[in-house]
């Protein structure tokens, strides 16, 4: 018996020596599919390897080609090239698949792009189930396992191949097909993500090979369910056995339920939706299914409607109205589609609207789906608004991907009858296109071990948390940790970064050691402050214990936004100063774990009055009347007509900081505590229950 392994990588598309931006990956997924090759090669000598793959003509890959074993057969990724590597999996014993690359999820059909698509209007493609389809038959192995890591694309594919075959052979088939956002996984080298938990189990000495499938999905599922959340696929369907049908684990009911979707020719979420506005008793699962199938759901309505008993008419209107926002939602579908956003896109993008119009979360698997669950809400103009918000939000990220595309999309959508009298009003209360992202890190201090670590990230779009941040960091050192959220956070939010660090009573002085990050083996030292914007707020008031005076923050952050509508320039007030300022400065140091009582009774009745906006300095100044002068004049140079945006301070604190130069500046801890932006929930306003004796 015969362990078959076809691994298939495809990280460059289109004509070779062509830069093709719109989809090649720009991450290194190649390496771990040649890695998998090379640990199979080495523990079973006698397994039959094919490597289908399309990577950059790099010397770190062609290096790793070279040193491929030449009993691994090599062959492109082409949509005839992939088709004719299915030849080399003939025989008997186990065949094992691991596919990294573009997919495409439409309608809840899955396809994977060859590398011969030149561009999204371009695309060639595979269909999955007809491949299990096909690799069900006599001359395949009769137990296969197959992973598909495919970071899929909303798109309609040009020209898709569809295996022939009966698929009639009883065949053990266990698959998973992930719609992966890869790009936030690769940034992080410490989490493996969908593919990194794969690929592990498949080379684990420990483990037999070829692996005996329901154990190894059992031990995966494992893995993916204990991952941190910002490594897991948006969507994983697998099969268990069964070969066609995807998500076979979902339980009897949902089984029958998929093979009326099926037939209806709609998604399980699209069939649930319809079923759910109707009771079965008036219409049952196979009436449904052949009005949808045949196009009659008009017919279907009218004959509801004449019914001259008043519950089938009610089940009628309900339906009806369904039917209406499936409808847009699937026009809207095929206008999605050309825009070039991936399912992890879509998906991202609804949390976002969830989060900011309060609803409750959504189930989807299709775009069509994901659209109707939007636009199904109790008020349809409401809905309306939030499926425009959505819409919004894919353009502003496609223009960082085709811009043309883009553009068209934005102007065909708010065209729509339906939508164009309300899209102005609608994307007014989406945070700014060209505002700052600001990643909060909540910082904490174990003082029994006197150990630094995070204790959790949110992002912000203005004010707005964006739910779809969920990322955590394996590293060792808090400095590594930081440094590994901000990169994670430039990568996914080309715009500005503020970084806004949580700190803890002991850490509001924080020493300049504690944020450099030495590189032994690059012989580099980087100090995090010189490389983003960096300011402090304080960690145990936004938790809202009362001996903090949470009260007093909200008020004076009150009066600070009303002082700001009327003086635009930013300025400085020290204390015992008649001049009156934006910003509260104090010449002195506060308390650090090196000095924990330094200036502790001054520093925290300064911080208790609730001022947001402050400063001091890391160290005591050897002139404070020099020191006051020289933040005051770097203050009013850079905070002309800036009183509304107080971070503009820090990207400028940044610059002086790159250049090392003026000890004054270096030494400066800028605090900008803005209460809009505060992920912990606390309200002091519920009445409390006593007892009197």
């Amino acid at each position: 018996m015969t362990t078959f392994v076809w691994i298939v990588a495809v990280e460059r598309y289109g004509p070779v020596g062509i830069a093709n931006n719109g989809l090649d990956i720009p991450s290194p997924i190649g390496e771990r599919a040649l890695s998998l090759a090379r640990s199979i090669a080495e523990r079973d000598p006698l397994a039959h390897i094919v490597l289908s793959y399309s990577l950059p003509t790099t010397p770190s890959y062609n290096e790793q080609i070279e040193q491929l074993s030449g009993r691994i057969s090599q062959t492109g990724a082409t949509q005839q090239e992939l088709q004719n590597a299915l030849l080399e999996l003939e025989g008997d014993g186990t065949l094992l698949i691991y596919w990294v690359g573009h997919g495409i999820m439409v309608s809840n059909e899955r396809m994977l792009l060859c590398a011969d698509s030149r561009d999204l209007s371009n695309l060639r493609a595979i269909d999955v189930d007809s491949l299990l389809t096909r690799l069900r038959s006599d001359v395949f192995p009769r137990c296969q396992i197959g992973f598909f890591d495919a970071c899929a694309q909303v798109v309609q594919a040009s020209e898709v191949l569809r295996f022939e075959g009966p698929g009639d052979i009883p065949t053990e088939q266990y698959f998973y097909f992930s719609a992966a956002a890869a790009e936030v996984v690769a940034a992080s080298t410490s989490t493996s993500g969908f593919s990194g938990s794969v690929i592990d189990l498949l080379i684990d000495s420990q483990r037999e090979f070829p692996p005996q499938p329901a154990p190894l999905f059992a031990e995966l599922q494992r893995r993916l369910d204990q991952s941190p959340l910002s490594t897991r696929a948006f969507l994983l369907q697998r099969t268990t056995g069964s070969g066609d049908m995807w998500d076979y684990l979902g339980g009897e009911r949902e089984n029958v339920s998929r093979s009326f979707a099926r037939a209806a020719r709609c998604s399980l979420r699209e069939f649930d939706y319809l079923r759910s506005a109707i009771a079965n008793s008036v219409v049952d699962n196979q009436r449904l299914c052949d009005a949808l199938r045949h196009n009659s759901m008009d017919a279907l309505l009218n004959e509801l409607n004449q019914v001259g008993s008043q519950t089938p008419r009610v089940h009628g209107q309900v339906l009806h109205d369904a039917w209406q926002r499936l409808q847009l939602a699937r026009e809207l579908e095929s206008l999605c589609q050309r825009i070039g956003l991936s399912w992890s896109d879509w998906q991202e993008l609804c949390q976002q609207i969830v989060a900011i119009d309060n609803l409750d979360a959504l189930s989807s698997d299709s775009l069509a789906s994901l659209l109707v669950g939007l636009l199904d809400q109790m008020n349809l103009e409401r809905g309306l608004d939030s499926c425009i918000r959505l819409l919004a939000l894919a353009a502003r990220r496609a223009r960082s991907k085709v811009p043309a595309n883009a553009r068209d999309f934005e102007a065909q959508a708010r065209g729509m009858a339906q939508l164009a009298p309300r899209w102005d009003g609608a994307v007014a209360s989406l945070p700014r296109m060209d505002g700052p992202v600001f990643l909060l890190l909540g910082l904490q201090y174990a003082e029994a071990t006197k150990v630094l670590s995070l204790a959790g990230s949110w992002l912000y779009q203005d004010d707005e948390i964006d739910p779809s941040w969920q990322v955590s960091s394996n590293a060792e050192r808090l400095i590594e940790q930081i440094n590994e959220l901000i990169q994670i956070a430039k990568i996914k939010y080309r715009r500005q970064l503020i970084v806004e660090l949580l700190a803890p009573n002991d850490l509001l002085c924080s020493p300049r050691e504690l944020f450099e990050l030495v590189d032994n083996e690059l012989g580099t030292s980087t100090w995090l402050e010189a490389q983003c914007a960096l300011v402090l707020r304080w960690h145990d008031r936004m938790k809202g214990p009362p001996r903090f005076q949470p009260g007093n923050w909200l008020q004076q952050s009150e009066i600070k936004l009303n002082y700001v509508a009327t003086n635009p320039d930013l300025d400085i007030d020290w204390p015992n100063e008649l001049q009156r300022g934006h910003i509260v400065g104090l010449p002195f140091p506060g308390p650090s774990l090196v000095e924990p009582n330094r200036n502790r009774s001054s520093f925290f009745g300064a911080l208790l009055k609730g001022d947001p906006w402050m400063c001091w300095p890391r160290i005591e100044p050897s002139e404070p009347s020099k020191f006051k002068q020289k933040v005051r004049e770097f203050i009013q140079h850079h905070g002309v007509s800036q009183a509304t945006r107080p971070y503009i301070l820090a990207e400028a604190l940044r610059q002086e900081r790159s250049n090392d130069q003026d000890p004054v500046l270096c030494s400066l801890w800028l605090f900008i505590d803005d209460p809009s932006r505060n992920p912990y929930g606390w309200n002091f306003t519920e009445t409390t229950q006593r007892t009197i004796s």
